[in-house]
Order: C-alpha cells, then structure tokens, then sequence
C-alpha cells in the first residue's frame, strides 16, 4: 500500500524493512522515511537511555566539537552571523556551538522541554538544527513552527543525513527517521516560505585517532590487534561526510 511522504504528501514505495520498520521512498521528492514513525512516548524513552559517546570518546572529542562549532559559526559569518544576530539553536543537546558562540544573543533549545528556557517570544535572525532533521517524525510540522520564530530575511540552517552525497549511510531506526534528498529540501523550504540560498555537501574536522577506533570498532577489530594498530597524524584533518549542510532565507 502508497504511504504519503512526511514532506511533499506524494505515493511512495517501500524499498526494504529494518527492525519493525519499512523504509519507504518518496516518488517525486526522493525522500526516504521510516514507517511507522514511532510515538512520542517510544522516543521519549529512546533519548533518556541514550548514551551518545562513552566517557573515553567523550573526553576525546571534546575539542573536535569546539573545533567544529567554531569552523561552523565562521562559515555561516558570510551569511550575516555575528554576536548581535538572535539565534535560536534547536535540538542543542549539551548547548556547545551556543556557549562556543559566547554571545548574550544566542539561546538553545533543547527539543521537546526546552529544559534550557529559550525565549519563545520574539523573533531570530538564525534557527540552526545541527543533526536534528533525520531525527524528527513530523519535520514538516517541526519546521513550519521555527518559521514562525523567523522574521523576513532571517536564516534557517540545518545539517542532516543526505542520500545523495556518495558516501554511505545507515539506516539507524529508530534513532534516524528520515534521509534527505536535495529536492526534498527544497520541498521542506518552500512549503514553508523560505528560498534555498545553499545546499552542499558537508565537511567535519576530526580527531584522526578517533576517526580510526570508529572505523576498527565498527570493522569489530579484536582489542589484541587494536592496541597494536597506531596512527602517527597529530593534526586534525577536514573529512567528507554523508551529511548535506542547508541554508534556506525567510521571503
């Protein structure tokens, strides 16, 4: 049986099943999304038990993240970002790229409590969703909220899971829920009044010895051999993902 896609409403086709899941394609927009989308509840119980790094990649990372934030905030400087712009970062989880912002202007959202107490009552130049849209069940629903937070002119970024880029992807249900296309992007954006301004592929600096216990853990790499495989790159390197950055403008 057709399922409307989550985004632009058309028939799609199921391309395969994962867990209790059928991942579904859209046949105008090439969106994918999972099927059923699992409730609030589910979700609520998923991101309270959720470890996202173990404390040893944690203390790891932790200057990759502020590298990243860092390169990030400069990047979108060409679009009109600076201390004085109110931004709205949504989905901030520990709140890192607004403390690395260190403006007074900048606020975090943590979807769905706003535990952090963003000001919901008047508008921004900047929402940004690092990583949030492939976790969202309603991202139409989800994005046409945040426009009204947007004034005209202001800007919507986002980063998120691309089918497009080359590189491979997971199918993480029901961690992830949807995988983006470009012309789904452009369907999310338009239906709620912004015009594309960019969409690109996205790249991330990373820690090339955290980099290489990823790849040796997913390969499931026995420990006896793992602490004989060494890395001798002490500098971060600049790494393609198969993530696509987006920036929409508010008409």
């Amino acid at each position: 049986m057709a399922m409307e896609c989550v985004v632009c409403g058309s028939d799609s086709f199921p391309i395969f099943k994962v867990d209790s899941a059928t991942i579904c394609k859209c046949k105008l927009c090439n969106l994918e999304f999972a099927v059923p989308m699992p409730s609030d509840a589910v979700l609520e119980k998923l991101y309270s038990d959720y470890v996202y790094y173990t404390e040893y990649d944690r203390e790891m990372i932790r200057d990759t993240v502020r590298k990243n934030n860092r390169k990030n905030i400069e990047y979108l400087s060409r679009y009109g970002l600076s201390e004085k712009q109110r931004l709205l970062d949504f989905g901030c989880g520990d709140n890192l790229f607004v403390t690395e912002g260190g403006s007074d202007n900048w606020f975090g959202y943590d979807y769905p409590h706003n535990k952090l107490g963003a000001p919901l009552n008047s508008k921004f130049e900047f929402i940004t969703l690092w990583g949030v849209l492939e976790h969202l069940p309603d991202p139409m629903k989800i994005v046409q909220n945040l426009s009204g937070f947007i004034g005209e002119g202001g800007k919507l970024v986002m980063t998120t899971v691309g089918t497009e880029t080359g590189i491979p992807y997971r199918y993480r249900y029901p961690v992830h829920l949807t995988w983006w296309s470009r012309q789904s992007i452009k369907e999310l954006l338009g239906k709620n009044g912004f015009k594309v301004l960019e969409i690109s592929d996205h790249f991330m600096i990373q820690n090339p010895k955290f980099y290489l216990d990823r790849v040796l853990d997913r390969g499931r790499v026995p420990a006896e051999i793992k602490e004989k495989i060494s890395i001798n790159i002490n500098e971060d390197v600049l790494v393609p993902t198969n993530e696509i950055l987006i920036v929409g403008e508010k008409m």
